[in-house]
């Protein structure tokens, strides 16, 4: 076996000291026993491994960011200060999910899913109006624009969106900007669910951002200027037009943040670039000073001509915020992120946003491979939300590849969990048709784990259901991981056999993730230690390690 690294072997030696010296006296015969198999290295380890990582791994779980939807809405109130808003976990959905005869055919199969949609439309409208958040007028032009209709009645989210103010920024547009509505109905939709709140463009803004007064900030923009830029026929600098890309993603666009002076010097600026736009990440010197909380841009304006001037620039978050915001005015949906590096640290921001150099994809600027940075927070300006960068993409991938499917996919979720506590069998009738429309639909793979605990999941659709895990969600392993745990626990423990080839073929997926590959390792040789086989255990965990010598700290 090769060596580990020196780090790793002393982090494996000083947990083991503490072990020996009788803190965990009932690990003492697994340290026996792998002691007459292996080094007094790997008889540490194994003392290591014996006891705490099962509740490691339960812990890790609890924190899983892709089981459990948002709790808190994360909005600025003043001088760089955000409030956070519960969200009752309580909440029931306002609107049917089914009437009696759509269950009773539904169950019986004498209708299919997709029948129930336009009924489920009509059932979102009607709460509509009668919470006097839509007119009727609005409601009868809406009518006459079905696709328009379709999309933001089904982008509406009851519990993190404010369905009147939606609905005020769409009265808006119809009488300010009636072509608008017509030639681009997703970036009206995108408008709605972001502008919907007077306080989603400022959290946007000063979302990570610090060291900075809110008196240095340009004022915040009309959300209307936003969208004659981005409609405007003779702006001929814009990366991606609006009349391409689907709410979901436009929704990273029309949180720009810009005012007019900045809009007019960026465009002078970057469009000979705006192919290469990633690029301004690194034009914004890194200022050393502002770590030690003294900025060299001082109390002057946070504009982009002072963050690009070499004088006085700026750290990560400067840098993310910049790369983000232009991108949004040359039309490509991005976003600032955030993460912490499993070296430790202060933890580091960058900018992620949609490419289509080799087709559509997802990419990244300032997260430098080299520090381990494999999952970021992001701020939703829809739902004003923080979320998991990895689950955010995810959802995006599936916008990408069929936004029909991803619509009729969200409907069908949110009907789900509607349905789950009262009415199970609907639900997980639902929640298969969501991820057979869509398998990124990550609310549904969250009804999944919902319906598996509870043993309602037939062994082939568990089956079944992996497959497309491992297959077409191979670039999305964060999920895997989540999923793998809760079908593990249906799995009976004494068929160690079953459970470790479910293991060795989740590993596969994680050959670019060494984060997800020891967290891995980790509750597969905690479940060899339980079942008495400390060796093997071992071998696993080391093998790990080995593995991933650079990915520094393991504890």
């Amino acid at each position: 076996m090769r060596q580990i690294t020196a780090s790793v072997l002393h982090w494996v030696e000083r947990i083991g000291q503490q072990l020996l010296s009788g803190k965990q006296e009932s690990s003492a015969a697994v340290r026996a026993q792998a002691g007459r198999r292996g080094s007094i290295r790997n008889c540490l380890l194994a003392s290591w491994l014996a006891v705490p990582l099962a509740s490691a791994a339960e812990a890790r779980a609890q924190a899983e960011p892709w089981i459990a939807p948002p709790a808190q809405q994360y909005q600025y109130i003043s001088g760089n200060r955000f409030f956070y808003r519960n969200i009752p976990a309580d909440a029931q959905d306002p609107v049917v999910a089914l009437t009696e005869s759509e269950q009773s055919a539904l169950l019986s199969r004498k209708i299919k899913a997709i029948e129930i949609l336009p009924a489920y439309l009509n059932r979102i409208e009607a709460w509509l109006l009668d919470s006097q958040a839509l007119g009727a007028d609005l409601a009868a032009w809406l009518r006459e624009k079905p696709l328009l209709r379709r999309s933001l009645l089904l982008a509406l989210d009851p519990f993190l969106d404010r369905p009147a103010g939606a609905l005020q920024v769409l009265e808006r547009l119809r009488n300010e900007r009636p072509e608008l509505c017509d030639r681009f109905p997703q970036l009206a939709v995108a408008a709605a669910v972001v502008h919907d709140s007077p306080l989603a463009l400022a959290s946007a803004r000063y979302f990570l951002v610090w060291g900075v007064s809110e008196a240095q900030w340009p004022a915040l923009p009309d959300y209307l200027d936003i969208l004659d830029v981005l409609t405007d026929p003779t702006n001929r600098t814009l990366v991606l037009r609006p009349d391409k890309l689907v709410w979901p993603l436009l929704v990273h666009v029309v949180d720009c943040d810009l005012p007019a002076e900045e809009r007019v010097y960026a465009v002078k600026q970057f469009a000979p670039i705006r192919e290469n736009l990633q690029s301004l990440y690194d034009k914004v010197r890194y200022d050393y000073n502002k770590l030690d909380h003294e900025p060299s841009l001082g109390d002057l304006p946070y504009t982009i001509a002072n963050l690009l001037n070499p004088q006085y620039g700026g750290v990560c978050v400067d840098q993310a915020h910049l790369t983000a915001r232009v991108m949004k005015l040359f039309g490509i949906p991005a976003v600032k992120a955030r993460g912490d590096s499993r070296h430790g640290g202060a933890g580091h921001a960058w900018t992620c946003y949609l490419t289509f150099q080799k087709g559509w994809g997802w990419a990244d600027t300032g997260r430098y491979a080299i520090d381990n940075y494999w999952t970021g927070t992001i701020f939703d300006p829809q739902r004003e939300t923080l979320f998991s960068d990895r689950a955010l993409l995810m959802d995006l991938d599936g916008a990408v590849r069929g936004f029909s499917a991803f619509e009729e996919a969200r409907a069908f979720a949110r009907m789900a969990s509607a349905l789950l506590r009262d009415q199970p069998e609907a639900s997980w009738l639902l929640a298969q048709e969501a991820l057979a429309r869509n398998p990124f639909c990550s609310e549904g793979w969250r009804l999944f784990l919902a319906h598996l605990a509870q043993d309602r999941v037939s062994d082939s659709s568990v089956q079944a259901h992996l497959r497309v895990l491992l297959t077409a969600l191979a670039d999305h392993p964060d999920v895997t991981l989540a999923v793998l745990r809760g079908v593990l626990n249906r799995i009976d423990a004494k068929d160690l056999k079953r459970r470790m080839d479910l293991y060795r073929k989740a590993q596969n997926l994680y050959q670019k993730r060494p984060d997800l590959q020891l967290r891995l390792a980790e509750a597969q040789a905690s479940e060899l230690f339980a079942a008495d086989q400390p060796a093997k255990a071992v071998e696993i965990a080391v093998a790990a390690f080995e593995r991933n010598v650079e990915e520094g700290s393991l504890c």
